[in-house]
């Protein structure tokens, strides 16, 4: 775990990422090796066993199906729907607003939403 982005959404989805990780592939073997440094190999970023864990994240920050619903019922993302789905959803703006900006590449988009760790 690191703080290098300084961001609530990415710390949020490491966080649940690497549990994910130990539930599906640390619980049944003591001798599985953990990869502790950041990896830039296509192979080992694209294999099952992260996607697996980036699901596990999505899916236990945000219920898959209030995901879905929220995402097919609008074609723009302002600030004012974030924040209204992330309270029914009972989760901090800005991990909405993260997996938004990840998903749909809205990484440049404008936003009063604070995302850092104070």
């Amino acid at each position: 775990m690191t703080l290098r982005y300084n961001k609530i959404d990415n710390f949020a989805f490491i966080l649940l990422h690497e549990l994910g990780y130990v539930y599906h592939h640390l619980k049944d073997y003591d001798e599985e090796e953990i990869i502790s440094w950041e990896s830039n190999d296509e192979e080992y970023r694209g294999s099952g066993r992260e996607q697996e864990a980036d699901t596990f994240a999505q899916d236990n920050l945000i219920d898959r199906e209030m995901w879905d619903a929220f995402v097919n019922s609008q074609t723009r993302f302002p600030d004012e729907a974030i924040k209204g789905f992330a309270h029914q959803a009972n989760i901090h703006p800005a991990i909405v607003r993260g997996r938004l900006c990840h998903q749909f590449d809205l990484y440049r988009t404008k936003t009063s939403i604070d995302h850092k760790i104070h």
